[in-house]
């Protein structure tokens, strides 16, 4: 069996009418068992101003970056609350440069031999 579909542009919206029924793509009434009349067209929201100045298929501009000397920190304190070799290696592997990476360094020293030797 084919269907038929029928299309038909309304502004800014697509209508499908008679659908395997032969109906032409006029609305017609729903209670005389017709295609309902197309809803209007949905406003659509302006752009804002700042999502102007982005590159196409972006979401817009990036934020300006935090701090970066502060997520460093926070990251250290994460580690000194998990207290682990493996935290403070992994945040010595982060930053070797940083001046925290040698108090993680002394922290691991100190796990380490506080832990039995395997």
């Amino acid at each position: 069996m084919v269907r038929r579909v029928r299309f038909r542009f309304v502004s800014l919206g697509l209508m499908i009418g008679g659908a395997s029924t032969g109906c032409s793509s006029t609305a017609i009434s729903p209670a005389a068992g017709g295609v309902a009349p197309p809803t209007p067209p949905v406003a659509v929201a302006p752009v804002p101003p700042a999502h102007l100045d982005a590159p196409p298929g972006t979401g817009g501009p990036m934020p300006p970056p935090g701090n970066a000397e502060q997520a460093i920190r926070d990251q250290f304190a994460e580690a000194k609350r998990r207290d682990s070799i493996e935290s403070y290696a992994l945040f010595v592997a982060r930053y070797p440069d940083h001046p925290l990476a040698e108090e993680a360094k002394r922290q691991i020293a100190r796990l380490r031999r506080k832990s039995p030797a395997a």
